[in-house]
């Protein structure tokens, strides 16, 4: 009779497995609110967009110091002095029910961006904020997008 033997697997190995499964499975998860989008990727958005900052993102009274903040500010109409061609556009930041006319859509995410002037009817075409551009906290996972997508497609509720 042949015994099999038994494979040992270290209990710190199994853990950091189980840990890597989980966080990775995080990353690309949808949210499902603004409250899950803001606590996941756009808190991260205050590390240059708070109020008193305008000299260094460009961005006059954009600020994500808090998720009402930020909504605040995804509400206001588009004024961006860093492209001459998006100056007041007078649509809104996001424009709920339609992701494709949503200027936040169009500078995090590159199928939005190369439709953008399109879907305005406008010679905008926005800076892509890139890790280059816009540093760590501007490139998010494709569930942020998603999740974006979703929540502007869906009327961009608060």
């Amino acid at each position: 009779m042949l015994v099999k033997p038994k494979r040992f697997v270290h209990p710190l190995a199994s853990f950091l497995l189980v840990l890597l499964a989980a966080c990775s499975s995080e990353k690309d998860e949808e949210p499902k609110t603004f409250q899950a989008l803001y606590d996941s990727y756009l808190k991260k958005c205050s590390d240059c967009h708070v109020a008193g900052n305008e000299a260094e993102n460009n961005v006059p009274n954009f600020d994500f110091s808090s998720a009402d903040k930020a909504y605040e500010s995804l509400t206001a109409n588009v004024n961006v002095p860093r492209s001459e061609s998006c100056l007041n556009l007078n649509l809104p930041y996001v424009v709920a029910g339609q992701p494709s006319q949503s200027y936040l859509l169009a500078i995090l995410d590159e199928g939005t961006n190369d439709g953008y002037e399109a879907a305005t009817s406008s010679s905008c075409s926005p800076l892509k904020h890139t890790a280059a551009f816009g540093g760590v906290a501007a490139v998010p996972s494709a569930g942020v997008v998603a999740g974006l997508k979703t929540w502007i497609s869906e009327g961009a509720r608060r």
